[in-house]
């Protein structure tokens, strides 16, 4: 399957590299889709190399990003790497011992995210053998020579899911307002972490988990119930579930999520 991307590289007419989000894309198209052609049509690149050509695609209304047919990446970029298998990521991720290390990758792609810092994506490249995750080094020599190496398959919760997003382990991420919200009490009590596109009242999704994670999440990011948390930066691992017009995460641990603000 050719990799969709949700970010990418726009040459501007000073030379210089803008990203533009794929959110920020499909907003300028429903304003003036002339506008958006002219100013961008043939200037977009791959967000981490900038050597394929990339152009938007409509698919019965679902947008996204993807490269021009029969480009390449230079050879240690992130997107020429193939992604993880859910089944194979999901066995990864709910290993316990696997936890520190997943939480630092979260950890250097929010700070990435944040602009905090030279970090590039060789962070969320696993060394794969057997259909398995492993902890062998995924030194740059491997990297180059693409030696069982895959990618964490990622997706922003700002741009639009469509069924290829769901039921699938992999990295979830947005720059988005948060709230925290109790619902009864005692063990019994759901406790979920809504998500919002900045500055307006608009939910992108949620995440549910129980009370033992809910302690820690709570006191690692001073979450209050029903306190709105603006122009934050969270990842998570987990699979996406569609309910009716509701999208919803379930954490199962509280090292599989990271968050901080801007």
């Amino acid at each position: 399957m050719a990799t969709k991307y949700e970010e990418a590289a726009f040459l501007n007419d000073n030379d210089a590299f803008e990203t533009l989000t794929l959110d920020e894309a499909i907003n300028c198209i429903s304003t003036d889709q002339n506008s958006y052609y002219q100013r961008y049509d043939g200037r977009l690149y791959c967000p981490e190399c900038h050597t394929p050509h990339i152009g938007i695609v409509n698919r019965d209304g679902n947008y996204f990003f993807r490269a021009y047919p029969g480009s390449e990446h230079t050879p240690t970029c992130f997107y020429g790497f193939e992604p993880i298998s859910s089944n194979t990521f999901q066995e990864y991720v709910l290993r316990e011992e696997n936890h520190d290390e997943l939480n630092g990758k979260l950890q250097r792609f929010v700070y990435r995210l944040l602009n905090r810092g030279n970090i590039d994506l060789h962070n969320l490249l696993l060394h794969v053998q057997n259909d398995r995750c492993t902890s062998n080094n995924t030194n740059l020599v491997n990297i180059r020579n693409r030696r069982e190496i895959r990618r964490i398959p990622t997706k922003s919760i700002s741009a639009p899911f469509n069924n290829d997003d769901l039921n699938c382990y992999m990295l979830f991420y947005g720059k988005v307002d948060v709230r925290y919200s109790i619902k009864g009490s005692g063990a019994n009590a759901f406790h979920k972490i809504y998500c919002y596109k900045r500055d307006r009242n608009e939910l992108l999704c949620s995440l549910s988990f129980s009370r033992n994670v809910a302690v820690h999440l709570e006191n690692n990011y001073n979450l209050i119930p029903d306190e709105k948390k603006s122009n934050m930066c969270v990842a998570f691992y987990s699979e996406m579930k569609r309910n009716g017009q509701f999208l919803n995460a379930r954490l199962t641990h509280s090292k599989l999520f990271f968050m901080d603000s801007q």
